[in-house]
This record gives C-alpha cells, structure tokens and sequence, in this order.
C-alpha cells in the first residue's frame, strides 16, 4: 500500500493541505455560483414531494441527490434549494451550505491522493509516485474546481476512485476489488453518463489482460447492484429518470453546435488548446473567431448549443427518445460531413485543454510508457487504464463538447508517464 511509504506519504500530506488551501480560497466567492439546472432539478425533487413538472429535471441524478439529501436534513438549505431554482437573488442556504463547500474544498485534494495511490500501485517507486503527484497538482486542474454548487469534483473523486480499483484489482488479483471498480463507476456515472463507457472497456480489460471473465463478472455485478441502490434512492427522492436523457441531449446539442466550423474556425479549434502554438493562433485568427471556443457567453458554440438548439430539442414530440431522435437525425445524420470534421478540433479541445503543457510532455511518453512496461507485472493494469481514458476520451469527443473536467483521467495518464520515463523506471 501508498500508505507504508513514509515519504510518499508526507508528501501527500504537504500536497494535500496545498491543493486544499488553493481550493478553499477559490471556493469561497463573494457570490454564490451555481449550476443551475442543478438546482432546477433539485428543487423539482423537493417540491411537493416531487409533484414539480418533471420538465424542470434536467440533470444527470448524481449532484441534485447530494443536494435534495441535504436539503432533506435541513429545512433553510431547502428553502434555499427553492430559492434559488427561482432565480431570485440573495438566497439563503444556512450553514448546510458551509459543511458542503468545505467537503467540495477538500475532495480534490483527495483525488490528488487517490492519484498517488495508483502511481504506487503500478509502480511501487515513491519517486516516480512523488513526481507524479507533483505534476498532477501544479498542471492538472485538480483543485482548479469551479466555485460554488457544480458536480465536477464529484466526478473527478468518483472517477479517479473507478481507477484505484481496477489498478488495485488487477495488481493483486482480488475480485472484491473488481467490484469496487463497477461501484466507483457506476458512482462516476451519475454525475457524466458517458463515464458508462469505462465499464465495458474495464471489462474487457479483465478478460484480455487481467482476470479473465470472472473478473469482468464481479465489475459488472458490482456496478449493476450500484446502479439498484441508486435507482432505490431516485424513486424514494422523485428523481425522474428521463432527466438522464435529457442531460444527455444537452451536452449532444453543444456537440452538434460545432458543426457551424468553417475552415478558418476549424484550424483555430485545431490549434488553439495546443500549448504554445495556441497562444500564436490567438494572433493569427480573428477575436470572434477565437472567443467563440470560449465557455458559456453569447457569441460561443456551447452558448448557441445550449441556447438555441437544446431548446428546440425539449420542445419536439414524442417524448424523450423522439427528442433525441429528432437531433441525431437533424445534426448527425442529415450532417455527417460536418459533424465528423468538428471531431477533429474538439478531440484536441478534450485532450489538450484540461491539461495544456502536460499534455503535450505527457503525450511525447507515451509510447515510451508502453514499451518500458511491457516487462513489468503491472503492464496489464498500465494497458487497463490506458484503455478506459482513450474510451472515455473518444466517447466524449462524439457525444459532447469536451468541456474541461470530463476527462478527468487524462491528468494522472499524462503525469504518469512523465514521472515513469522521467526515473527511468
């Protein structure tokens, strides 16, 4: 275990505190910033036990349980759950609030850890592991959290935990370890569906490489029996399903936003999350241009995604897989040519953008990753969690934007392989 390695571990202590201290100062604004169909999905739980139009249910089930159990336990941050969804200003959370903020401060920097562990893990050198988490909290966004109520250091702690397990599971032969990995999954999941997608390739990972079926049967009953609980705890709280679809319909229609690139957009998208060349294509393409791969403000494609055409999906008949069949038709398959272009630009966007110049260092090792470790007996879990990211990476390229954070495996890859070919390991 990480933990036996004396200073390894008081590296991550010190490292910890660090990223805990750099997260709180950002995660304490002077106003409150919330993810807001968050909150509108919360507060539909809330009220009247659930009888709010489901409409209003938009996200993934993950982040508006946290917040609809909470406000469960306290009476002023439900009144402040409902406050919020309806768009008034000022709104009082109590001190639940705090306790909340506080745990979203400290989370990142236990992803930072649970990093740590899985660098020892495959390695077992406290140098490689020391490196490793060095680089993953000075460049990989971790504690780079947004501020307030959002989900994403949720997804990056469930996330990295799926990791841990199918490292440790294929390190030391242990099923009840698989099944860790299928819970940690399914647990990363309810925050970003396409996390779903590390399942099978997990799977598939046990049976080539690791422990045969067996194993891949323990991840699969792991995540299933998860996936049970959650659905208990969905029914009991008023959770509406179909709010699944249509958080994955919003992230398709940012998606296909980008199917609007013309050629000079295309080489701006191309370039610019690349280091250092992207600071010169700033330079080389019009401003607009250049601000319209930008977050969230009119002029941007993900603004116009979920602006103009999530909308216009909501509004369509036939329910939820009549809307997302009516997208998929409109700006998939009436719009191939386009559609398959913008996945150029934004498979960068996902593989550069989270982690700029450790990216690009990261990528250069790669290959020497791979050939180094061949000899080793953690090769199978080196091959096992290459796998899962450059899975989730692809499936995040097709169905969504690529936003910063939904590829939160990228970081520890990149560092990783920095740290191993760094030490000659």
């Amino acid at each position: 275990m990480v933990w036996r390695s004396t200073p390894l571990l008081l590296l991550l202590v010190v490292l910890t505190v660090a990223s805990a201290a750099r997260s709180f100062s950002m995660n304490h604004p002077a106003t409150l910033d919330v993810d807001r169909a968050s909150i509108l999905t919360a507060g539909a739980m809330l009220s009247d036990a659930g009888s709010s139009p489901a409409s209003l249910q938009l996200r993934a089930p993950g982040y508006p349980l946290v917040l609809t159990m909470l406000a469960k336990l306290d009476a002023e941050f439900s009144a402040g759950i409902a406050c919020s969804s309806e768009e008034r200003t000022n709104c009082a959370f109590g001190p639940v609030l705090d306790v909340l903020l506080l745990i979203q401060t400290v989370l990142p920097a236990i992803a930072l850890v649970i990093a740590g562990a899985i660098a020892w893990e495959l390695s077992r050198s406290v140098e490689i592991s020391a490196i490793m988490v060095c680089l993953t909290l000075l460049f990989g966004r971790f504690d780079d959290a947004p501020t307030g109520l959002f989900a994403h250091v949720w997804y990056l702690v469930t996330a990295m935990l799926a990791m841990y397990f199918l490292v440790s599971a294929l390190t030391h032969s242990n099923y009840a370890r698989a099944v860790g990995t299928g819970v940690a999954i399914a647990a990363a999941a309810s925050f970003e569906p396409t996390f779903l997608i590390v399942a099978p390739t997990a799977m598939l990972a046990l049976m080539r490489v690791g422990r045969g079926p067996a194993g891949a049967a323990c991840l699969f009953a792991g995540c299933l029996a998860a996936v049970a609980i959650m659905i208990f705890v969905m029914h009991t709280l008023h959770y509406d399903p179909i709010a699944l679809w249509r958080h994955s319909a919003w992230h398709l229609s940012e998606r296909v936003a980008f199917n609007q690139l013309d050629e000079q957009s295309w080489w701006c998208g191309l370039l610019l999350p690349v280091p250092f060349i992207g600071g010169l294509a700033t330079g080389l393409f019009p401003e607009p241009t250049v601000a319209s791969f930008g977050y969230y403000v009119p002029g941007t494609f993900v603004h116009d995604g979920t602006n103009r055409i999530f909308p216009a999906v909501l509004s369509q008949p036939g329910g939820p897989l009549g809307q997302m069949r009516w997208l998929v038709n409109n700006y998939v398959i009436l719009q191939p040519i386009d559609f398959l272009a913008a996945s150029a630009p934004l498979f960068v966007r996902g593989l550069m953008a989270a982690t700029g110049v450790l990216g690009l260092v990261g990528l250069l090792h790669i290959r020497r990753l791979l050939r180094w470790s061949s000899i080793e007996p953690s090769r199978a879990a080196v091959l096992a969690v290459l796998w899962c990211t450059g899975a989730l990476l692809l499936a995040n390229t097709l169905v969504t934007a690529n936003p910063i954070g939904i590829n939160p495996t990228l970081a520890f890859v990149f560092a990783y392989a920095v740290a191993y070919v760094a030490c000659g390991a």
